[in-house]
């Protein structure tokens, strides 16, 4: 027995199955048993190692066929009418919840309604509609707002497709304060994702910038205190490694570097152009989600 990791959407999680008796390549299409029944997946990360002595991992079914994707396409175009009706159903009886998508098992047998909601949501009646008008297993699933961009896609401020959809496989914790590192603007409209939270991409240059900090003012309309005298900063180039200071003798503005920085002479505040509403908006933007129901 070998392991394969196998992911059913593309930048999606990765899950370990075991195989035997297949030769398999990375990105082939496989059918894999899941606890509800058979799944399309491709192969993700093939490995060579053996299942540990106590672990239970599902099989590889075998390589996907003709009637595999045949099926497939067959349940796609159901899901795809199964959530016409049920956006329907959840704008009729006024749900405060958003449909985002409809997955059919292969089997056919069971489909699985992911939803997003800012609260609990009653759909105790929405779950009886769908299993009467489609003689199915439903579940209903909430997802969050990540999640969702994650399902939708779309493009992103850089112009590129989201890293989301496209490669980005976990969402790592984001925070405000690696917006206030990288001295961006703090307007949340500037710095919110197509998900309305805090862009991830906010984490990827944020240790560099960590670096390039050291040895440089906090921020601008903090006091330093340099080689050359004391002043107000009032501009930071980080990634220059350069700042601009207001000297308090002569008023005059000089471009400093870290090796004429020698320490801050009182607390930081905020860029003349930030607010502290414009943080606490931030905070509201990387706020904790309702927890998922199922």
């Amino acid at each position: 027995m070998n392991i394969a990791g196998v992911q059913f959407r593309k930048a999606g999680k990765i899950y370990d199955f075991m195989y035997d008796g297949l030769e398999l390549l990375r990105e082939d299409v496989v059918v894999v048993k899941t606890q509800d029944g058979a799944v399309m997946g491709s192969v993700a990360i093939l490995s060579k190692r053996q299942p540990a002595q106590n672990q239970v991992l599902m099989p590889i079914l075998r390589l996907a066929t003709d009637e595999d994707f045949k099926r497939r396409e067959k349940y796609q175009r159901k899901a795809q009418v199964a959530k016409d009706f049920c956006k329907r159903k959840i704008s009729e009886t006024g749900l405060p919840m958003k449909l985002v998508e409809v997955e059919y098992l292969l089997s056919g047998g069971k489909a699985t309604f992911y939803f997003t909601a800012d609260e609990r949501v009653d759909f105790r009646q929405l779950v009886k509609d769908l299993v009467n008008r489609f003689r199915i297993r439903v579940e209903l699933r909430q997802i969050g707002v990540r999640d969702e961009a994650k399902v939708v896609g779309g493009i992103g401020v850089c112009g590129r497709e989201l890293c989301c959809s496209t490669w980005l496989r976990d969402f790592e914790p984001i925070s405000v304060g690696m917006a206030k590192t990288q001295n961006l603007n703090s307007s949340p409209s500037k710095l919110a994702g197509q998900c309305g939270r805090l862009r991830c991409c906010l984490r990827y240059e944020n240790q560099t910038y960590q670096e390039l900090r050291k040895g440089l003012p906090s921020s601008c309309g903090s006091c330093a205190k340099t080689k050359v005298g004391t002043g107000k900063v009032i501009g930071l180039n980080i990634l220059e490694q350069k700042f601009m200071l207001r000297l308090d003798d002569s008023e005059k503005v000089i471009e400093l570097g870290p090796q004429d920085f020698i320490q801050e002479l009182s607390s930081s505040h905020f860029d003349r152009n930030d607010s502290a509403e414009d943080f606490k908006k931030l905070e509201d933007l990387h706020s904790h989600e309702p927890a998922e129901q199922d």
